[in-house]
């Protein structure tokens, strides 16, 4: 199947072209390689990666927000190579709101994304954000559950419908807020290469504290 091009009014095309090449014309302002490691710093951070909260997320998304608003009108560029970079920045910063904005929708636990807040599963949240651009140019945050055959026994007991629902040991023990865990239905422990192994074959690799 043939897909025509797009046709862009002349005015839009000159608008873009003189949005992206903006930055050769800056004298003074961020080197793109300076904010996107600010960027960096910001996203590794241990309570905007694996300790999630509304605080450390808020507090996240309020930097990024000032690079935003503060740097990216600012950023300027030698070359061509750093135009490339400078565009690179503008949609990364973008990639770090929309990651900090459906982390802080996403009120529970779930995989990779652990909230000292919500420490648990929370099966209203079965389903996937969707961000789109308003009318205004900020972020519209929307919410789809997954279709029902998918959602398995709501009714089960937590611990049958999520028998791994336990956090390792250090997490708990970080954060004692959280309930003493129940020893006499964990699984064996045998320790393997440094690493804590469980039986069934499973291994957990433990962040920083």
């Amino acid at each position: 199947q043939t897909v025509e091009a797009a046709e862009l009014p002349s005015d839009t095309v000159s608008a873009l072209t003189d949005e992206i090449l903006a930055p050769l014309s800056v004298e003074k302002g961020y080197d793109p390689s300076w904010v996107n490691q600010q960027l960096l710093n910001i996203m590794s951070s241990q309570t905007a990666l694996y300790l999630k909260s509304d605080t450390s997320l808020n507090a996240a998304l309020s930097q990024v927000e000032f690079i935003r608003d503060t740097c990216l009108p600012k950023l300027k560029a030698k070359n061509p190579h750093e135009v490339r970079l400078c565009r690179e920045v503008v949609q990364k910063t973008i990639a770090c709101e929309i990651k900090l904005r459906t982390g802080l929708e996403r009120k529970e636990s779930r995989g990779m994304h652990y909230r000292t807040d919500y420490p648990y599963r929370d099966d209203n949240y079965l389903g996937y954000f969707s961000v789109s651009k308003a009318a205004d140019c900020s972020m519209n945050i929307e919410f789809t559950e997954v279709p029902d055959e998918w959602k398995g026994d709501l009714a089960a007991d937590y611990a049958a419908r999520y028998p791994m629902y336990r956090r390792h040991h250090l997490l708990q023990r970080h954060h004692r807020g959280l309930p003493r865990r129940d020893r006499s239905k964990e699984p064996a422990r045998s320790r393997t290469d440094g690493q804590l192994a469980l039986t069934p074959a499973f291994s957990i690799n433990t962040p920083p504290l």
